[in-house]
């Protein structure tokens, strides 16, 4: 690692360490970064209906060596304050009245025909409903993090623990999230394109289709850091004769460590991407893990948006590989970039009619925009981008926005608007599988209350 910090600047990166530890007893962080003048925030709330969400165990199966716990994406509910201040501020920056910033995004409404309601979303970039739709671009602060736990290093610039010959963060930021490989969406061409452009146009293909409209990424040089926090490390076969470590660590702990990251690394016009390796959260009261989220939350110049997760060897969970989690979590904050819940004193945007039994999700119902839930677990092979050599890159498949919103009701025909006039990206949904639920069944959980006694988690993803 140290070799890695003389060698940072060579890279056209930076590399600092937390200068405090991080020391959990009782499952509560004690410490905080000395010498900084940043809070850190509250971890944020998890969401899931009375009664019990439960995670389908088949669809994103653990290793048999980590007892029958299960993984998940959870999904982030704001409290009130937190909330209204997103909102405030959001609000602030389209009236141009006080310079707050965030990212490009635009916002319409759309009537369901399920609930015959009319509901608000935004998303990231520029409208594709606009007379011209066009491309908009977004920068992106890679944080790359170097986890210790106990004697094990979590080390993101090292080459992967199964045999590969390239460092983890550059086989990230080499992958075609950043770079342009050649899609298809639904036997539809989409072009040589990043996975997240390729996707916001298959999204809205009757809209876009013969003009340039994409969301792309920009990267800046990544930021190294170096955390260390206490956890648990196990030892899981590579499948090639080698073994790598997994590290469970706290979620209070890292859920608040990754807003003070993003808020010293990045600034609100660009997107933080907070990159570990081989690492997961253990959901509050056992039974589970996190493999990741994306959330926003309010600074003084506008509202700053992240995502958080690992680069994943093959094996430790079933349906998850390489950066397939980061396939979810920058398409869900493409598509919710604020998170916004029907909470009192916040927004409303980006809820949906309720939807469930698909997925993970078994049992109950949610009712809000990520793309990614409920194809949680399929996974599938990515082109690989011009050059890179050596892996091959995985995907899961996307939700449209029409599968959500049970539309088009304003386009002849009874199709999507998407490629091929599917409901996701690769063509697993078709319209059909939307699920009766009833919504009113949902109410906010404290993390404490995240895992039942029999190992289900009770946490929407």
């Amino acid at each position: 690692m140290e070799d890695s910090m003389r060698n940072a600047a060579a890279r056209g990166g930076r590399h600092e360490r937390f200068s405090a530890r991080r020391i959990l007893i009782a499952g509560v962080a004690i410490g905080a970064l000395v010498g900084s003048s940043l809070a850190y925030a509250q971890a944020p709330t998890m969401v899931g209906p009375s009664g019990g969400l439960k995670f389908d165990a088949r669809v994103l199966r653990t290793h048999p060596q980590l007892a029958g716990r299960v993984a998940m994406y959870p999904h982030v509910r704001h409290n009130a304050a937190q909330a209204a201040a997103i909102k405030s501020k959001l609000a602030s920056g389209k009236l141009n009245a006080s310079g707050t910033t965030t990212i490009p995004y635009w916002t319409t409404s759309v009537v369901s025909p399920a609930d015959h309601n009319t509901y608000s979303y935004d998303m990231v970039g520029s409208s594709p409903y606009a007379t011209t739709p066009a491309a908009t671009t977004i920068t992106v602060q890679p944080i790359v993090v170097t986890i210790k736990v106990g004697g094990a290093s979590f080390d993101p610039t090292r080459a992967s623990s199964c045999g590969d010959t390239k460092s983890v963060w550059g086989r990230f930021l080499g992958s075609p999230l950043f770079n342009a490989a050649n899609f298809v969406s639904n036997k539809q061409a989409m072009g040589a394109r990043q996975l997240e452009a390729a996707f916001m146009r298959a999204n809205f293909w009757t809209q876009v289709h013969g003009t340039n409209y994409a969301v792309n990424l920009s990267l800046k040089p990544p930021v190294f850091v170096t955390e260390t926090v206490s956890g648990t490390v196990m030892s899981i076969p590579c499948g090639n004769g080698k073994n790598f470590n997994f590290g469970s660590i706290d979620y209070n702990t890292w859920a608040s460590d990754v807003q003070t990251l993003a808020q010293t690394y990045a600034t609100p016009g660009e997107v933080a991407v907070i990159l570990t390796y081989d690492t997961a959260e253990a959901a509050p009261g056992g039974g589970g893990y996190y493999l990741g989220w994306h959330d926003a939350f309010a600074v003084s110049a506008g509202v700053q948006t992240y995502g958080t997760g690992s680069y994943f060897d093959a094996g430790l969970f079933s349906g998850i590989s390489d950066v397939s989690t980061w396939t979810h979590e920058l398409s869900e904050w493409m598509d919710d970039p604020f998170a916004q819940e029907s909470v009192t004193g916040g927004g409303s945007n980006n809820l949906t009619p309720a939807w469930g039994n698909v997925g993970q999700v078994v049992g109950g119902c949610q009712n809000n925009l990520e793309v990614g839930d409920p194809l949680s677990g399929t996974l599938y092979a990515m082109p690989t981008p011009a050059g890179v050599t050596g892996i091959t890159y995985h995907q899961q498949d996307l939700a449209f926005h029409d599968w959500f919103y049970r539309t088009p009701v304003d386009k002849a025909g009874p199709h999507s608007t998407g490629t091929g006039g599917e409901y996701s990206f690769l063509g697993v949904f078709t319209g059909k599988e939307v699920a009766v639920c009833t919504s009113s069944n949902e109410t906010t959980i404290t993390n404490s209350e995240g895992i039942s006694p029999k190992g289900n988690p009770r946490l929407n993803q």
